[in-house]
Order: C-alpha cells, then sequence, then structure tokens
C-alpha cells in the first residue's frame, strides 16, 4: 500500500451499518411461515458493524488506517446482477462481536462490548434494523449504546 491509497481511503470516509441479533426464537403459524414476537427479546447477543467500499482493495486500505485492535476485517464480497447471469467484486471492513454469555465470561462478553464501543466511537455509523426476525430494533441498539447492557429494556412494537 503506497501514501496515495492512504490518503484515498482516508479522505472517503465509508458510513458502518450497525446490526444486532436478539434472542428471539421464531415459531411456525399455520401457513407454515415462520412468526417471531419481538417483544420477547431479553437481550441482545450479537452486533455486527459493516461498510462496504467499490473494491477489495479500497476495503484493505481503510482498515490499515484503523488500530489492529478493533478486530475489523477487510474483505471481498461477491455480489450478483438482479438476473444472476454476471457476479461482481465489492470489498467490505466488517466485525461481528458476541456480546452474550459463554461458559468462560458468565454473563457478559466485557471484552467485546468494551471493543464494540471503541469502534463506534471511531467510525461514523448509523444503526439499522436488518430484515431478519430476530434482528435487534433501533432504539434497542441505541439502547446499548447509551448503557452498555445487553438486556432489551426498550418496548418493541
Amino acid at each position: 500500500m503506497n501514501s496515495t491509497t492512504t490518503a484515498a481511503a482516508a479522505a472517503a470516509e465509508p458510513v458502518f451499518t450497525v446490526s444486532g441479533f436478539t434472542d428471539v426464537t421464531g415459531e411456525k403459524n399455520t401457513d407454515g411461515q415462520w412468526v417471531f414476537d419481538k417483544s420477547a427479546a431479553t437481550l441482545i447477543w450479537r452486533i455486527e458493524v459493516n461498510a462496504d467500499f467499490a473494491t477489495r482493495a479500497d476495503a484493505q486500505a481503510y482498515a490499515a488506517t484503523l488500530p489492529k485492535a478493533l478486530k475489523l476485517k477487510a474483505g471481498g464480497v461477491t455480489n450478483y446482477t438482479v438476473d444472476c447471469t454476471q457476479s461482481f467484486e465489492t470489498g467490505r471492513v466488517f466485525a461481528s462481536y458476541h456480546l452474550s454469555a459463554d461458559k468462560v465470561n458468565g454473563g457478559v462478553n466485557e471484552t467485546a462490548i468494551a471493543r464494540l464501543r471503541k469502534v463506534l466511537a471511531r467510525v461514523p455509523h448509523t444503526f439499522v434494523e436488518t430484515y431478519g426476525g430476530n434482528s435487534a430494533t433501533v432504539a434497542q441498539l441505541q439502547q446499548f449504546v447509551a448503557t452498555g447492557s445487553i438486556a432489551t429494556a426498550v418496548e418493541v412494537k
């Protein structure tokens, strides 16, 4: 990587999307479709942070400007045309932070929460609700950032 590449990456500051996933489970209705009751969510267990770039090289150049401790990775993403006849590659800088309990941390993954907070303080971002039934709402994500609690006390409508 040369200084021109680094300068170009720094000049085009991307906006990262931040999405989360809750512990909501779904049930099939009488039509066989999955239905999720988001009001039953009790915690956010994973948050993903992504920014898209025109090329893999652009993503790698931008990622190189960030501290390695943030654990943001750069890679390529294969996309397809609408009619699926051609593929093309774009770049992405991304990370996935698992926040909930495992056998080691006993309740909350404090390291992942601290790392995520550093990422959000460092990069421009916007919260989004993905299409999945167990996706966290924007309000739940904002509450998490404000409080640091993975519990989803926000009423979901």
